[in-house]
């Protein structure tokens, strides 16, 4: 054996184990990030069911025209998302 094979192989390995812990380490900061966009994701869902139960509970406390004595109007058009396709971040509770 060549005399510089011990320290090439020496080299190598812990080129390796550098690597595998650079790569745990980055598994776990990409997993914290997406838990922290999953975390937000649901505090704006909520903010936005919120909203929505307020207005709904407004809506339902006037009778006849009183909502525009409230400021309230008629949308001007109404759309729906269709449902499907692939999201960028998921939930485990759907």
């Amino acid at each position: 054996m060549p005399n510089n094979t011990l320290r090439y192989l020496s080299f190598g390995c812990v080129a390796l184990i550098a690597t595998y812990l650079v790569l745990i380490v980055a598994t776990l900061f990409f997993a914290g990030v997406q838990s922290g966009l999953t975390e937000e994701i649901q505090e704006r869902e909520s903010a936005v069911a919120a909203l929505e139960t307020e207005y709904y509970d407004t809506l339902a406390a006037l009778t006849g025209n009183e909502y525009l004595s409230v400021g309230l109007v008629s949308p001007l058009a109404v759309q729906y998302v269709q449902e499907g396709g692939d999201t960028a971040v998921t939930r485990l509770d759907r």
